[in-house]
């Protein structure tokens, strides 16, 4: 197996599952994210036959858990609370709503 291994080598379930996929996706990955890299989630994701359903985020300087709602300031200290430096969690929130809901209203228009 080749290292780094892709997702596709550790999850091979996964991918044979996203075979039968057949309905609009909308995934967002961190750029930082060491746990679950970007080229990780593209190559699980290169599974999906129509790959016209498949709209794939990578949000700068965003790691792991960054997509998160932000945590109260007495959970502050457990690492899913972290972000890399510069990355505005709570900045982020509003534009990650927004293209959540674009993306529902375009597709379920449809």
């Amino acid at each position: 197996m080749a290292w780094p291994p892709s997702a596709a080598d550790i999850l091979p379930q996964t991918v044979v599952d996203l075979y039968e996929v057949t309905i609009p996706l909308l995934v967002f990955t961190a750029e930082q994210d060491s746990l679950c890299a970007p080229k990780w989630v593209e190559s699980v994701l290169a599974a999906v036959p129509n790959q016209g359903q498949v709209s794939f985020v990578t949000v700068p300087g965003a790691g792991h858990f960054s997509l998160q709602t932000p945590y109260p300031p007495e959970l502050a200290h457990i690492p899913p609370a972290h972000d890399p430096p510069g990355f505005d969690r709570a900045g982020y929130q509003p534009a990650f709503y927004a293209s959540v809901a674009e993306f529902l209203c375009r597709e379920l228009a449809r």
